[in-house]
This record gives C-alpha cells, structure tokens and sequence, in this order.
C-alpha cells in the first residue's frame, strides 16, 4: 500500500468512488483521517463525454446510509464543476448522481484546514455481476426514496421502512426463470420474509416462506422455482429496533425473453341503469324474503300491495286478511316487508334476527286472521343503518349470501337508508386513474379489506395490501347486485362524498394540485388532501363523482363523508370554506344532493355547519350517533354543532351499541326510548333514527326493540310498553312462555341494559381475560372499560332463571341457545372482573400461595369462555378465518396471505407495532370468541403467570413483556392454519359458570363508601340472626362500641314485635327500632312514628281468616299494640313457633274480639308455600299490604308502611342522605329498604326477590355472621 500525504486542504478522493453504472452513481468514501470539516466539493469530467449532464449532490453523516442528505442539484456543462458549502460540513461519505456516471473522471475535496494523510489504494468496485436484480427498478409505498437501495449491488446501504408488514417490488425487465433470491440484512437479525413472483406485476404468487429465525450470515439464500418478471419482498416480522432494514436482494435465474405474458386483470365493469321498480318487481323481492326467512311454502300466504296507506305520519303500512290470505299494503317494498314482520311476530310468535343470532320459526297450519284491519305509522322519515366501521369489524368478507340475509333483516325492520361504500374500491381504481395513475400505484394506495372503513374516513392508507385489483371489480359487482335490491326495496344506498383524499404525490399527477399532508392517526399514515380552496378541487371532485357513478349508476341522493375524522390537519383552512366547497362538488354532480355527516366527537363543527347555513334544510342529514347515551341534538350552546338541534338541521336519532366488535352485554334500552320520546316531543328537525354500532350482530334484543318502538297505532307517537314489548319478545324469540324466562329478560333490562349502568368509557365491560396481562389493567382496550356498575349478583340471577327449563326444553330455538351463551359470557366475565384484583394484590404482596390458588380459577374461566363461545359459529375465530379464505378464493396468494393476517391483525394488534403500542390501537377489537380465547388470551396469561411465579420464586421484579411480538408472532403462526370448532353440551359449561361465580374469590369486593356510614340497618330473621335465632354477642358489642365512637347507628328493622326486640337486644341499649315492618319506628322510649291498621278493617281480616278455609291450619297472630294475640286453640307446635318471634303472648278464645291497636297480621304455614293465601288477601283485601316474609309466612300491614318508611324517618331526624346508609335484609318484606339507601346488602343465601333488590350481598350467609363481617367493613 503507498500513501501520499498531502500536506494541503484539498483532497483527491478519485480512489475512494465505488461506482454503480445500474443506478448512475458513485458513493465517496471519506478517511477517517479527515476530520475537518468540508467547504467544497469539485467534480471533474471525462473529456468529450456529450453535455450537458445531470448532477446531484448529497452527503451523508455517519456511516448512515439510509438517509442521504441532498446537498445540490445541478446541469453540467463544463468539464470542472465545483459546489462550494455555505456551511463547513461533517460528512463520512459523498454521493454522486451523474448521468452518465461513466463521465467522473476526478473526486477532490477541500476541507478548512490542511488535515489528513489519503489511501492511495481503490476501493474494490462491487460489481454485483451475478444477480439480474441489480439496477433494476424497485416500487415500495414504504420509504419509497429508499427503495432503490435494494437493487443497488451495495451491502452497505439499506431500505429501511419504520413498519411491517412491508413490502418492495423489483422488476426484473423481463421474464426470468428464476433460481435463488438472496436477501441480505444485518447479522444477528430476528427477521419473517415472504417472497412472491409475479409476471404480470399484479398478481403474485408465494414463492418462498421463511419462518422467523435469527439470521446466522448476513445473507439468506431462498431456493425458488418458476418463470416471472417481478419480485416481491414482504417482511412479515423484524426484531430490528429500528424496523425493517433490508441491505440488499439478490436474483439468479435464467431470462426467458420470449415467455407469455399474461394479460393484466382486466377493471372493466358496465354501468347499471337505474329504472324505477314495478309493483310485480317489489312483490318478487318481498315473495324472496319470504322464501329466504320462513319457507317457500308461505308464499301464497300473503298478498302484497303496493299503495299508500293514509296517514298525516311519514310512513305506514296495513295489514288486513282474506279467507285463506293476508293482505299488506304499503307505499314501498321496505315497508312492505315491516308490516310483514310486524303480522309474523304479532300473530305467528316468529323471530326473526341477523344472520347467526338464532330465528325462532313455528308458523302456524293457516294465516291467523284478523277481526278488523290494523294499521301501524311512524314519524321516522328516515330508518339508517351502519357506521363505515361495521363494514369492517364485521362485514369485510361477506359475500352475496351474506349480504342477503342482512338486506332481508333490514327491509323487514323498516330500514331505508343504508350506508353502503360496498365496491369504492373500483371507484378509486377508476378515479386515480382519470388523474394518471398506474394500477400498481392505487393499489399501494388502497388498504386491505379490514382496513378500508378508515381509509373512506380519511385516517390510513397503504395498510393490509396490496389487494389484487380483481378484488375492486368483485366488490363492485357485490354492489351492484345488493343496490339492485335496494332500490325496488325502496331502500337509498347512501355513496361517497369526495372531499379531498388523494394520495401525497397527487401533485406528480396534476401540475401545480396544493395538498395538505395530514400527519397520523393512530400511529397510521393518513392520506393527504387536496386543498378544498383550490381552483383544482371543482375538478378532482368531478372526477370522483363521475368515477363513482360509473359504478354504482344514478343510483342514490345520499351521499357521506366527514372531513377531517378525528383529527387530522387542517393548516388555515376555514371549515366554512370547506363545508361549502364539499357541498359545492356535491351539488355539481346531484343537484338533489344531501350530504350526510355523522356527528362524532367535536364534529360537525359549528363553523362547518355555518359555511352552509343556507343550505342545510334541503342538503343536509346529520346522523347523531351516539344518541342515547351522549346526544349532540339537545346542545344548545351555539359554539358546540351549531347549536340546538345542528342549529336547525335535519338529523337522525341514532344508537351507537357497539365498539369494535367487542361483545359483552351492554345498552341503554331505558333512554333509548325516553331520548327518541324527547326527540318526537321537543324537535322539529328531527327526521328517524338510525343504527350505527362500530360492529353489528350483537344483542338481538336492542336492535328489535329500537325498530319496534318507532311504529304505533295512533297519530300522536305513543311510547312503547317496555314490560310488555319484552314479554311478547320472550314468547316469539325462545317459543315458550316460562315465567322464569321472561323474569331472566326483566333483570337484563334493569341491569345491563338500563343506561345507568353504562356511563363508562365504549361499548360493555371487557373480560379481562383478553386483556395484555398486568397488574394495572382498566380493560383490555385503550378507549374500553372493565368496571361493572350493576349488581353482579342480579345478572347471575338472570342466568340461572334462564338455565331452569333448558333441559326439558331441547333449546326450543337457536335465539335461546345464543342468549343463554352470551348472558353466561357476561356472568362469566363480571366473575373474572372480581377475581382480578385479588390476584394483584397477591402478586403484589408476594403471596404465591394465593397466586397459586387464583391461577388454576383463571384459567378455568379462559377454558369456560372457549368452549362457550364455541356454542355459537359466529362465535367463533374459525368462522372469521373461513370468511376470509373463502373471499380470497379467487385472488392470488399474495391476497390471500394479506387477507389471512388482516382478518387475525384486526382482532389482535389491529396494525403493526407502532399503532398497537404507541397508537394504542390492540386489542380495540378483542372478543370472546373460541380459538382466540384458547389461543392468544390463554398463550399470553400462561407467560405471564409463568413470569409472576418466576420473579415471587426468585424475589425479583416482575420483567417488562413485549407483548406486541407475541401477538403479531400468533397472527402470523394462526394465520396458515384455521383451528376447527369444536363444541360440547352447552349445559354442562353453564352450569360450570354459575359455580364459578358462587367461589367466594370470584365475589365482588365490598364497596368503599363515598361516604361515612352513619346509620346501618338490620333485619333479624335470616339476616342479622342465625338459624337458631342467635347471634354472636361479643363480637357485636366490640363492633357497637365502634360505631358509637364513630357517631354511627344502629338500627333494628324487623317485622318483628317491638317487645321481643327489647328481649333479644337488651344488654345493648340504647339503640333504634323498626318494628312491626315499619308500624312502629323508636329511639329508646321516643316513637318517632306509627301506623296501625284501621280496626274496621282488621275486623274484617280477622273475620275472614277464621270463615275462609284457605286459611285452615295455619297460625295467626295479631300483633298489636299492647301485646299480641294468639287463638287459644292453636295447637302446641304453631304455639311453638309463634312464641319464636313473640315474647310476649296472649291466648285469646274469640280473635275478632281484642280491643287493640294492630301493626300487623302475620300468618304462618310452617314447611308448606302460601301463595294461594297470599293472592286470596291482595284479591279481597286490596287497601291492606299483604307481603311474603317467607316461604311460608305473609304479614299485612296498612298500605304504604314498609321498613323503608322507618329508615325514611330515621334518616329525617338524624339528617341523613342515601349514601350514608347501609341496610342488610333477606326477604320480601326487605325489598322496599333494600331499594331506599344506596349500601344495601341482601344476604348471599336469601331469597331471589331480596337479592334483586339489593345493591350488593353479604360475603358470608347469616349462619357465618355475613352481616357483622360488612359491619366490620363499614365502620
């Protein structure tokens, strides 16, 4: 080696450029001696090499050689060409771009300072002879700039894409018969690649697949077969910090000049035209929908009319009958098909629900006639369905079966106005290419089928794909065929709006096209848009309409889009100037256009709405989409929507009761009806209701009961009986009338449907069970909830009333067997809910005793959840998996592969590291459903466990998980097999369920007051006593004690006589009394309150209790005043009992004859039931309260005392609120008071009725001091 020292400031660098003819360049290595700064750079020419040349000039810093930073870009026309640096500049390499590159003759460099011996000896010039990869073109949407390094012949630079899964495509030139395909990337590289082949460059097929592994060499070597032209690389998994770095990709084959090659897919699709539909056309579409849900046997069942029915409402239908016919009139085919559906559940007990939520189907030998025709109206213009979210988390891969059914469900609920983006696909194919864009580009730009919803609104692009462009063409025609059925439905297919999306380098396309770049959501890239106050927007928007036309025809008015869906940047401009731009384009295309916008988070913005004031009346809708929970109609606040009512803009009630697809039991059914009541009654712009989960197919009962509420009978809308809806949709959903099954119904209706218990964050409470695993999880989502509000206790109730009957019962419809599946989730859920935090605290104080007894509980609950959810085929992760194969048949294997991760990505990570971390995007789409469970949830709650009993063995610290990898390594692993269902007897699991729940571990924790507790409330039997009428005495004095130091009260609330109280309670005085069920309410001597019966009516009982004889045999005191009263008689046993709750007796020969004051009757039947007594005294008796205070007592008493009324009275003289009272009780004579205060406790081994009204129950029962063990809590 010799070295020149150049003991000056320019340096001749000639010996360092190592030149690539493939990309025209040449990199220029700087010594490490040289540790100056540069000011110039002079470039010399090959003398005679034509002029003038392209030059460009960058440098980098380093050693980075993914990020080049340009320094110049010039024409050169002189043999010398000199770039001097404004400011000195560090560098470790130069880069030239010289065309040709042939012509650089000479590299010299100046630095500030004379500086640095130079190597004399070239660089050895990588000629990377053998791969016919090298110089060829790469396409990539990821670090595009970048993608040429791929091809480059230079191991030292690299592609590099901040994400995967990523792609880059290389075209070969020409067709190859190809051999290896090598792919070089940093050694010590966790990396999962697959590689594709296409001839085309459209579709591709999968020509290697390599399994993640760490990388040993710096290259992998991938034997491949096959004759194409292009090359695809996806990178699947990267454990590299920095994403994806790929150095270089390598080809060997065979150039095959003259193979075939196919012809591209073809995008061409005709024109529907939109005719209007003929009476005979609607009555074969309804005649189809009678086929499809009930049988081609009932065809000729029904006569279908279609007229107007008069009616000042928006729509109505009537229903009449013939002979052997029913005849249904109705302006419309939808309307039509309600009233259809209206006489099957009325008159046949038919249910009919979505596809996969179990129908109950039984019609009758002939039509059920009618004694006069009915006829059934709306005030609702407008029925809408869909948010574009539901197209996603639960409509991707329906194909046109699927569809059917659904437009079926829809039409015979009335629906009208269906949001349907079903084919933009090929809207955009279409409208790209009107702006110059080539397939393979719009197909970079489109995301995968799971994805598109986001893209329609704006918030990503180039995710999930690239699709093969067949795709487009098959939605389309799925389109075309569903709108076909809408339209002589009667249903309007609401379109796209275009207000601005197009891709970022719109301008390459359209000369001087002003786009704002729109940053991220969610860790994704959002497109850019078009500036609306640009003189091009006009034009781009009549591109897209007359794209989108092309497809769909004149098919439709409505059309929707929100600008700037959350989030996104709108730099300076003015949302009035948007909203009328948006609008302008609209009416330029449809000059009966109405745009419709959903009212979602801060949008519609009060100056969007203001920018087209003037229209809005006639071209506007605004769908309020969270209505029943937090409305937008109702803000009067002019600054929020534009005011009251979008200030004064027609809009849609509409119900948002699902998040993500994520299941559980959740709804506001309650303010469903009393918001849409307020609506009728309040606002003049209101125009229907609408439907609009995030996903659907989820609680039946919602869905039903929401489109029922909007019909009625009579001009003025009148609100629905919610009681008695749910009793008639028991009966037609399950097909049997068992009262326990309708109670079931009641309780969900109180529980987790009432809006009260559904305040927090979106959608149900999650089952942690699919939760990250931590010890600080509030749910399983970012944006979810895990905290249940309701009474647990009660939704186990439910279940087990749902349970009874089901054996003898065969399941009498799959509804039921799918409500009982769902309802045991929930119960299942709300369990594991209460177990969660027991399991923290162990971990947390290092008890692995305890760990050890809560793990085995925990993963019974995963198993539970598994084979529940595998009842039900919708349920299942194999039926998602199935969905998308099946979608994908036609595609190429690319497709296929992208359709089979997509499907596994949205359930799980929804995206790649960044939007599942840092977006806080995994998991937004949890479910319960079999495989997930048993295969993601379960996989990573054994690691953790597995780490937890590590780190408490070993005394260290919990280690961070990085969660993201497993997940995305199980939806790779998952997505190449399907795991098939495999179902067991759903009793067995239910029954597993309810035991789990009664684990005094999976018990909900007592409740921390928001306030002290001043006064606590015990009933005696059953309650506060054991079952030998004792209790445990020292410890009650040493908790009294407390509670005196406290300044708090105790108070004895009993149906039992004040002077037996005063016995059982002496050694404790002073304390408060409730006797008598409330009669009589004491502090030591003072009555604070009392209330007999009347003594004509107590005659009058008495007379009827020794006449009637339903009242044989039984015992009857007269608790008075004075004292009490027992027939002389009585025989010794009921003497016996009696003397259990009266100390003080008086045997009487003649009853009617006492000269008392009563508080109460009791009457008791030991051993035997007394409802035949107890309907006898509410029948004949009605001004008297007569309650069970037992299986086999009753107490009448005057109406309207109860013990509530004592503590009432209490909490009036000590000034005392709900919350600073806690009661306990265990029957029905509790009820009242365990509803008066907000701490009631039931007793966990009281009776149903007890419980139900009850906020919370007793850990422990009454034989195991329950009560004195919340007392204990409370104090």
């Amino acid at each position: 080696m010799t070295v020149e020292v150049q003991p000056v400031n320019q340096l001749d660098l000639t010996s360092q450029v190592q030149v690539d003819g493939a990309q025209q360049q040449g990199l220029v290595t700087l010594p490490a001696a040289v540790t100056t700064p540069l000011t110039a750079v002079t470039l010399t020419m090959t003398a005679g090499t034509d002029r003038p040349m392209t030059l460009e000039l960058g440098h980098v810093l380093n050693h980075v050689m993914s990020d080049v930073i340009p320094d110049t870009t010039a024409t050169v026309t002189t043999d010398t060409w000199t770039f001097t640096y404004p400011t000195p500049i560090d560098a470790s390499h130069l880069v030239v771009n010289l065309t040709p590159i042939s012509a650089l003759a000479k590299v010299t460099v100046t630095v500030s300072a004379p500086d640095a011996a130079v190597d004399t000896t070239p660089i050895a010039v990588l000629t990377d002879t053998t791969s016919i990869a090298n110089g060829r073109p790469v396409r990539s949407p990821f670090n595009p700039g970048q993608a040429a390094r791929l091809t480059d012949g230079d191991d030292t630079t690299a592609w590099v894409s901040d994400q995967y899964p990523a792609y880059a495509d290389i075209d070969l030139g020409v067709a190859t018969a190809l051999a290896t395909i090598a792919v070089t990337l940093p050694v010590g590289t966790e990396i999962q690649f697959n590689l594709y082949g296409s001839r085309d460059g459209h579709q591709f097929d999968r020509l290697y697949r390599r399994e993640r592994a760490t990388t040993s060499t710096a290259t992998v070597t991938c034997p491949v077969n096959g004759t194409y032209r292009h090359v695809r690389l996806l990178v699947l998994a990267s454990d590299d910090s920095a994403g994806v770095q790929i150095q270089q990709v390598r080809v060997t084959g065979t150039a095959q000049p003259k193979a075939k090659v196919p012809t591209p897919p073809a995008l061409a699709l005709n024109t529907p035209t939109i005719t209007a539909p003929t009476a005979a056309a609607v009555q074969q579409a309804l005649a189809g929908i009678v086929t499809r849900r009930i049988g081609a046997d009932y065809v000729d069942w029904f006569d279908f009319k279609v007229a107007p029915v008069a009616t000042k409402q928006a729509d109505a239908f009537q229903i009449s009958t013939t002979a052997d016919r029913v005849v249904i009139q109705a302006a419309s085919g939808v309307t039509l098909a309600t009233g259809l559906n209206y006489y099957l559940k009325t008159y046949c007990q038919v249910n009919l629900s979505q596809a996969g939520l179990g129908d109950h189907v039984e019609m009758p030998a002939k039509p059920v006639a009618l004694a006069q025709p009915i006829v059934r109206q709306t005030t609702a213009t407008w029925r809408y369905a869909y948010n574009y979210t539901t197209h996603a988390y639960t409509m991707a891969f329906w194909q046109a079966e699927d569809w059917q059914q659904e437009l079926d469900w829809l039409a015979l609920n009335g629906v009208n106005l269906v949001l349907d983006p079903t084919g933009l696909e090929l809207v955009w194919y279409r409208f790209l290419a009107s702006s110059g864009y080539q397939t393979e580009a719009i197909a970079d730009f489109l995301t995968g089928p799971t994805y598109t919803a986001w893209q329609w609104m704006g918030n990503m692009r180039s995710f999930g794909g690239p699709i093969d462009a067949k795709w487009a063409v098959q939605r389309a025609k799925l389109a075309q065929h569903n709108q076909a059925f809408m339209h002589v439905m009667g249903m309007t297919p609401v379109l796209q709006a275009y207000a601005g999306l197009v891709p970022d380098d719109i301008e390459t396309k359209i000369k001087a096209c002003p786009v704002l770049l729109q940053g991220q959501w969610c860790g994704f890239q959002r497109p850019g848009i078009l500036r609306t106050d640009s003189d091009l927007f006009a034009q781009v928007a009549d591109q897209f309409y007359a794209a989108q036309a092309s497809v769909y025809g004149e098919i439709s008015h409505y059309y929707a889009v929100d600008p700037f869906h959350e989030g996104g940047d709108r730099a300076d401009l003015a949302l009035d100037v948007v909203a009328q731009q948006v609008l302008g384009g609209l009416l330029a295309h449809d000059a009966q256009g109405v745009w419709v916008l959903q009212s979602w988070q801060e949008n519609p913005r009060a100056d969007l709405l203001a920018g087209i004031r003037d229209q809005v009346a006639d071209h506007v809708l605004v769908l309020d989409l969270y209505a029943e929970r937090t409305p937008h109609w109702s803000i009067s606040d002019p600054q929020q929507y534009g005011g009251l009512e979008f200030g004064g803009t027609p809009w849609l009630f509409c119900m948002l009761n699902n998040f993500g697809g994520r299941m559980g039991l959740t709804g506001h059914l309650d303010t469903l009806q009393s918001g849409y009541q307020a609506a009728q009654r309040q606002a003049q712009w209101c125009r229907g209701i609408g439907i609009t989960p995030e996903a659907s197919q989820s609680n039946p009962l919602l869905f039903d009961f929401f489109f029922d509420s909007i019909w009625a009978d009579a001009t003025a809308f009148a609100p629905m009986n919610i009681d008695e809806w749910l009793t008639a949709y028991g009966e037609r959903r399950y097909g049997i009338n068992h009262p326990e099954w309708q109670r079931a119904l009641k309780i969900m209706t109180t529980t987790v449907y009432a809006a009260q218990y559904n305040q927090r964050g979106q959608g149900a409470p999650e089952s942690l069970l699919n939760a990250r695993p931590g010890l600080d999880l509030p749910a399983a989502s970012t944006w979810g909830n895990a905290i249940v509000d309701y009474p647990t206790h009660q939704l186990v109730w439910a279940l087990r009333l749902l349970r009874t009957h089901a054996a003898d019962a065969p399941f009498a419809t799959t509804g039921f067997q799918v409500d009982l599946v769902i309802l045991a989730q929930q119960v299942l859920s709300n369990s594991v809910a209460a177990l969660y935090p027991r399991l923290v605290t162990a971990v947390k104080q290092q008890d692995l005793a305890v760990v050890q007894t809560l793990k085995p509980l925990w993963f019974t609950a995963l198993s539970l959840a598994d084979q529940l959810a595998d009842q039900v085929p919708l349920f299942r992760l194999s039926t998602w998996q199935h969905a998308a194969a099946q979608a994908s048949q036609d595609l190429d294997d690319f497709s296929k592969d992208c359709f089979a991760i997509d499907a596994l990505a949205i359930v799980t990570t929804w995206g790649g590291q960044r939007q599942a971390d840092s977006g806080g995007l995994h998991d937004y789409s949890n479910r319960q459903w079999s495989g997930l469970t048993s295969g993601l949830y379960t996989q990573r709650w054994r690691h953790w466990f597995d780490q937890v009993t590590t780190a408490l063995n070993t005394h260290t610290a919990l280690p961070k998980t990085d969660w993201f990898s497993l997940e995305w390594q199980w939806v790779l692993d998952q997505s190449q097999c399907v795991a098939e269902a495999q179902p067991t007897a759903l009793l067995p699991l239910v029954d597993q369920v309810l035991a789990l729940s009664q684990q005094p571990l999976a018990q909900p924790a007592l409740p921390t007051p928001t306030k002290p507790i001043k006064l606590m409330a015990v009933d005696m039997d059953g309650t506060f006593l054991d079952d030998h009428k004792a209790f445990n005495h020292t410890r009650f004095q040493h908790l009294l004690t407390q509670m005196r130091a406290h300044n708090q009260h105790f108070v004895v609330a009993s149906g039992n006589q004040y002077q037996h109280l005063l016995d059982v309670f002496k050694d404790f005085e002073p304390i408060a009394y409730i006797a008598e069920n409330g009669g009589l309410v004491k502090i030591g001597d003072e009555v604070i309150w009392q209330q007999t019966i009347p003594r004509d009516l107590a005659q009058a009982v008495t007379t009827a209790l020794q006449q009637q004889p339903v009242f044989e045999d039984g015992l009857v005191v007269l608790s008075g005043a004075k004292d009490a009263y027992v027939d002389a008689r009585v025989s010794p046993a009921l003497l016996t009992e009696a003397r259990k709750y009266y100390r003080h007796i008086q045997l009487v020969t003649d009853m009617t004859a006492v000269d008392d004051d009563f508080y109460k009757i009791a009457l008791a039947w030991p051993g035997q039931p007394v409802v035949e007594q107890l309907t006898f005294l509410q029948r004949e008796f009605p001004s008297l309260a007569s309650v069970s205070s037992g299986f086999e007592g009753i107490d009448i008493i005057p109406k309207g005392i109860s013990k509530a009324v004592g503590i009432k009275k209490l909490a009036e003289r000590w000034g005392l609120s709900p919350a600073e009272m806690a009661v306990f009780g265990d029957n029905n004579n509790d009820i009242e008071m365990l509803q008066a205060v907000q701490y009631s406790f039931a007793m966990c081994n009281g009776n149903i009725d007890a419980q139900l009204a009850a906020r919370y129950l007793t850990p422990a029962d009454n034989n195991h001091e329950g009560v004195l063990d919340v007392m204990a809590h409370l104090i």
